[in-house]
Order: structure tokens, then C-alpha cells, then sequence
């Protein structure tokens, strides 16, 4: 006897510890297997990159939790032993890392409620970029703006930690309705012909337009299911207002929010080029006018002297 344990007891409880270790390195090992396979399998099966990104993620984080299942199973009757230790260390890790749980937390949140998804645009907190990786602690951005304009990638790796979830607003570009609303003001001279130059700002915003239309509508119909959302104008308009120094005409239109950019660019051009071809048209510029104030001249305060 050894103590209250025999010693055929504790050679067969070596013996379980051993076999629980054999079972939870094979489960690891196949588990590693069958991942590889599975990427393998997807990566020649799916061509676009997003999606391919996406099935390549949910693989690894399927067989990740399938594997912490299993070893909890196989590993039970020992897990009840140190429960009341590992209680313990938990609430410690719990106050040390909580930075770090919050972060884990908002990974979960973010695969539940999917504020946002892989290619989206979003911003979150003071950041914007397009969601390029999703990972248990942060999210990964591809940034844009910054010192660039036009929200136009900046070529600059953003590491978001999931937890500004929780702590900061999130403002999703693409999700649902991927266009956003964009604004090219124009300001021409008062003696211009305005409804001429407002009407043919709008025949080069729906030439540029024409073809989303009907993507555009059947969008807002899905999304009206689901959020009491109502636009009275689609199509492009031309809003007309009195500026300082001339008449100032609004294009208001709908772009992808990738192609914001690629879209003002055309239609800057396209409007400078008519408006080149009017003679009754003219471009406006902050102007002043100098008024001058004539003062009449000062009554000589001395007398000439007197002559001799």
C-alpha cells in the first residue's frame, strides 16, 4: 500500500491520464487534418476572395470549438477535481484580462448579430476602412480617408479591437444598401442661365446613374421589410440656392460607396465639359467689391502770416 492508494490503483489511473493524452493529441492532430483539407477544398472551389475568406474562417472556428468540446469530454472526471482551482484562476484572469474578455466578448457578438461582415466599409470609433479580417481579439481594417480624400484607401493595416463594439458607435457603409447619398455643390454667376446649367447637371448624373436604378429600388423594397425606411427621391436632383457670390446648384445623387470617388470625378467632368460648350454659363467665385469713400480735405488749421 502507498499511503490510502494502492499500487495497482495508481497504475491504472497513469494508465487512464495516459489514454486521455493519446485521445486529446489524436483529436488535435485530426482535427489540424481535416482543416487543411477543408482550405485545401475551398480554395479551389471558390474563386472570389471574400467569400472564400469567410468559408475559410468558419472552418477553423468550427473545428476550434468541436476540439475544446471533445477534450472537455474526454478530460471530464479530472476537470472536476481542479474545478474549484480553475474557479479560482478565472476570477483572477477575469480582473487582469478583462480588456481582453471584453474584446473575446464582442468576437462573439460579432458573429451573432453581424453589425458588420467581411468587405464591408464601416467605421468604428474614430477609424473607417473596409473589414478585410475578422479574429477572435480585433477586427482588421483596410484603412481609408485619413490624409486621403474621398474615402480612398489610405494602404494602411487597421487593427480594431472588438471590444469598441461595446464602447464606440459603429456606422456601416455597405451593409443591406450599399450606396450612400453624395453631393457635388456648383456655384455659377447670377447672370448665368441656371435652369439650363441644373438641367444638364441632371442629364449627366442619370447617364451616369441609369443602369442602378433598378438595383437601387428593389434594394430599398428588401430593406423596408425589416427597417421603416422611405426615400422620396431615388434619382438624381438638383437643388437650387442664392449664394454670396452667385447661384449655387446641389447635385444630390446615389454611388457605391467603393465607387464614390470614380463617380464625382465623371460627373465633375462631364458637367465642366457642357457648361464649356454654353456661353450664357459661367463658373462663379468668391468675389468683393471695394466701395471708396472720397472724404473732403482738412480746413488748414494755420493762417499764412501777414506780409510786412
Amino acid at each position: 500500500m502507498f499511503g490510502s492508494f494502492s499500487l495497482s490503483e495508481i497504475l491504472t489511473q497513469r494508465q487512464g491520464q495516459i489514454t486521455k493524452g493519446l485521445l486529446s493529441l489524436a483529436v488535435v492532430l485530426l482535427a489540424i487534418l481535416l482543416a487543411w483539407l477543408l482550405i485545401r477544398v475551398i480554395n479551389r472551389r471558390i474563386e472570389d476572395l471574400t467569400p472564400r475568406h469567410r468559408a475559410r474562417r468558419a472552418v477553423v472556428y468550427t473545428l476550434f470549438f468541436l476540439v475544446l468540446l471533445l477534450l472537455a469530454i474526454i478530460w471530464f472526471k479530472e476537470l472536476e477535481f481542479i474545478g474549484v482551482a480553475i474557479g479560482i484562476i478565472g476570477a483572477g484572469m477575469a480582473l487582469a484580462l478583462q480588456s481582453v474578455l471584453i474584446s473575446f466578448v464582442g468576437w462573439i457578438y460579432i458573429l451573432l448579430r453581424r453589425p458588420y461582415r467581411i468587405g464591408d466599409r464601416i467605421e468604428l470609433g474614430n477609424l473607417r476602412g473596409d473589414v478585410i479580417d475578422i479574429r477572435v481579439l480585433h477586427t482588421t481594417l483596410l484603412e481609408i480617408g485619413n490624409w486621403v480624400d474621398a474615402d480612398q484607401s489610405t494602404g494602411r493595416i487597421v487593427f480594431a479591437p472588438n471590444s469598441l463594439i461595446f464602447t464606440d458607435k459603429t456606422y456601416n457603409y455597405t451593409q443591406g444598401f450599399p450606396f450612400i447619398w453624395c453631393e457635388i455643390p456648383v456655384t455659377i454667376t447670377f447672370e448665368s442661365n441656371w435652369q439650363k446649367a441644373k438641367e444638364i447637371m441632371l442629364v449627366q448624373a442619370r447617364k451616369e446613374g441609369e443602369e442602378l436604378e433598378p438595383e437601387v429600388r428593389a434594394l430599398i423594397r428588401k430593406m423596408s421589410r425589416n427597417y421603416p425606411i422611405r426615400y422620396r427621391h431615388l434619382m438624381p436632383i438638383v437643388y437650387t440656392r442664392i449664394a454670396a457670390s452667385g447661384v449655387q446648384l446641389t447635385l444630390r445623387f446615389l454611388a457605391q460607396a467603393q465607387e464614390r470617388r470614380r463617380v464625382e470625378s465623371a460627373l465633375a467632368e462631364a458637367i465642366l465639359s457642357s457648361f464649356d460648350q454654353e456661353r450664357d454659363i459661367a463658373l462663379a467665385y468668391p468675389t468683393q467689391r471695394i466701395v471708396g469713400i472720397k472724404t473732403e480735405s482738412k480746413t488748414q488749421s494755420e493762417t499764412h502770416p501777414k506780409e510786412q
